[in-house]
């Protein structure tokens, strides 16, 4: 899934205006992706404080809570995952590029590299 969407996102930018003499390109410097489905990181490798997402926050399929262990760590939306939304949202803010930032250490300072 991960690849496809980056071939995705490829694809996009290869058409962009960013890539083209159009004039100055947008970039976007902190965004983050946050898949909605995480693997059970507390089963496979111990421990309890693992990040995961808890979807539908207040009954919103578009929302969800970033969670780490049991504690709430921070709402996030749709961008974080869905990314044809994302697309349509860059598109509607004139952003031609994001750098995708990662959270890893803030979530699990402890954590060894996977």
């Amino acid at each position: 899934m991960m690849i496809k969407n980056t071939i995705t996102i490829a694809r996009r930018l290869a058409g962009s205006r960013a890539l083209s003499s159009a004039g100055p390109v947008t970039v976007d410097t902190h965004t983050h992706f946050l898949p909605i489905e995480w693997p059970d990181f507390a089963k496979r490798h111990g421990g309890e404080e693992w990040p995961w997402m808890r979807p539908n926050e207040g009954g919103n399929p578009q929302k969800a809570m970033l969670m780490q262990g049991k504690t709430e760590f921070r709402p996030v939306h749709y961008a974080c995952w869905d990314i044809p939304k994302r697309l349509a949202d860059m598109d509607a803010d004139s952003i031609d590029h994001q750098m995708i930032r990662y959270t890893r250490r803030r979530l699990r300072p402890d954590a060894r590299p996977c």
